[in-house]
């Protein structure tokens, strides 16, 4: 498929470790605003059921996560946890068959 006909872009981003406190870090990018919502509320549900919460910030058409072990300040294997599940999300959203181009 031509890149421009996918429902989500690309990762352009992958996970990165940022410093102080360490965290994972990451920005999804999404081209229709229902794959946006339904990411974001699979995520919720998920953290939920894990009881880990990230940093979560919507902006238009991203979603940022930033995501660690906030007693300790530092990414534990919770953490990894986490992100590989969420990247599983990203790709089952942009799976996600819509009937209409309308929410």
């Amino acid at each position: 498929l031509a890149e421009s006909n996918l429902p989500v872009k690309p990762d352009k981003f992958v996970w990165k470790v940022l410093k102080e406190p360490e965290r994972f870090s990451r920005r999804f990018e999404f081209d229709e605003r229902r794959r946006l919502i339904d990411f974001v509320n699979e995520i919720l549900e998920f953290e939920d059921e894990l009881k880990h919460h990230a940093n979560i910030t919507i902006s238009h058409k991203f979603v940022d996560i930033e995501v660690n072990t906030k007693t300790i300040e530092s990414i534990t294997n919770l953490d990894q946890e986490y992100v590989r599940a969420v990247d599983q999300i990203f790709t089952d959203v942009s799976h996600y068959g819509y009937k209409d181009d309308r929410r």
